[in-house]
């Protein structure tokens, strides 16, 4: 049986071909949080001997790590940044993982079908 090659799409008036997801699979891969500085709405908590208070701006993977570790409570106390940043690349790089954009702030961003 021959292997289909997979066609492209047009969303939104942009054509999405397989390189595209390619590319944008390939950029994710990185991991990169970024170097800008997100506002801590929540409670204060203490991680790692560190205590961050509520309205302090602390870099984005921090921000995430300690959301999903005392927010969400998907990953137990003592989680470190490095497992949250090999958990992303493996629902990254997962070929089951679907990709999505939506519109933030006026900004388009890119996020993966699971919440990692």
């Amino acid at each position: 049986m021959a292997q289909q090659t997979p066609k492209s799409v047009t969303l939104l008036g942009h054509v999405i071909a397989p390189e595209t997801v390619r590319e944008v699979i390939r950029k994710a891969s990185a991991v990169s949080w970024g170097t800008h500085l997100l506002r801590w709405r929540y409670f204060d908590v203490s991680d790692g001997g560190v205590t961050y208070h509520r309205d302090a701006l602390i870099p984005a993977g921090l921000w995430h790590l300690l959301k999903r570790v005392y927010i969400d409570q998907n990953w137990p106390v003592g989680t470190r940044l490095g497992d949250l940043n090999e958990e992303a690349l493996a629902t990254i790089q997962h070929p089951d993982t679907e990709i999505y954009v939506y519109g933030y702030y006026r900004t388009a961003r890119l996020a993966c079908s699971e919440d990692f």
